[in-house]
């Protein structure tokens, strides 16, 4: 999905609303994963779990906004309790 295939772009929710309906998921069932404070807050919106990658963004503005701070991929699984 991209800001073309729904009315509103980031922040607005449309994007992840549109995917979770897509893929027959209700929002709160999903995990967005983000590195920008707008996607966030997108997610966010939706009622997604957010996963805010700090690479660019920093951590502490990804979780004012609810998101899920980490910093690098290798954290990914352990956070979402997929762990191998």
């Amino acid at each position: 999905f991209s800001y073309q295939d729904v009315p509103r772009p980031k922040p607005a929710p449309d994007m992840y609303l549109a995917a979770a309906e897509a893929c027959g998921a209700l929002p709160r069932d999903c995990v967005v994963v983000e590195d920008s404070l707008l996607g966030a807050r997108a997610g966010i919106a939706a009622g997604c779990r957010v996963m805010g990658f700090a690479r660019d963004t920093d951590a502490r503005v990804l979780a004012a906004v609810g998101a899920v701070p980490f910093a690098s991929m290798a954290e990914l699984p352990g956070l979402l309790g997929i762990a191998g």
